[in-house]
């Protein structure tokens, strides 16, 4: 009976020790691939950015490309797991003149969208469960800047103010003087806050 009892007290901290490992080698390989994904999804944002900001001021679309290319390529050297998969990584740029629907090749371009594909990400412990690697992708759409014609009349929702003065008559604030709103931290009262 007490052998009978071992054995089964084995199996059940066998399978016990088992399910441990693989949450555990989850838990680790699915937060790494959302690390990943997130670097990934910053580098075509900021890829994206790059090619349109160029695009508006060239309309060039190779400037453009190679805009975006040299930017994905600067943001991913900051990354090992993106650096180490930079060359497998599939890069699409498409130009389009209009953004929903996103129509890849129409002219006049004037929205860029970059995609990264096939970024794969090898896994540890989820390799117990049969899973040896994770596939990502990410995809950014830019455009235009928009055309400021005048700025004028942006007000803070709310502002306090001394009593009026002669010198300061609109809430003891005068006109045309740079005024700091908010101190920066620290109780020195150095520098303007955010």
């Amino acid at each position: 009976m007490r052998r009978t009892q071992r054995g089964v007290t084995l199996v059940i901290v066998a399978i016990a020790l088992f399910s441990l490992i693989l949450v555990g080698g989850l838990a680790l390989d699915i937060g790494r691939v959302m690390v990943n994904k997130s670097r990934l999804q910053a580098t075509a944002d900021a890829a994206a950015l790059s090619a349109a900001k160029v695009l508006d001021i060239t309309g060039s679309t190779s400037q453009a490309t190679t805009a975006a290319n040299n930017v994905f390529s600067l943001n991913a050297q900051h990354h090992s797991d993106l650096w180490s998969m930079y060359g497998s990584v599939t890069r699409t740029i498409d130009y389009s003149n209009t953004l929903v629907p996103f129509a890849a090749g129409t002219a006049p371009p004037l929205y860029v969208r970059v995609r990264a594909s096939n970024f794969s990400i090898a896994a540890t412990l989820a390799s117990v469960a049969g899973i040896y690697n994770f596939t990502i992708a990410a995809s950014a759409v830019a455009g235009p800047s928009p055309t400021i014609n005048k700025a004028c009349n942006i007000a803070p929702i709310m502002m306090c103010g001394a009593a009026p003065t002669p010198a300061k008559p609109v809430f003891g604030y005068a006109a045309g003087q740079l005024t700091v709103l908010k101190y920066a931290g620290g109780g020195g009262g150095a520098g303007g806050g955010p």
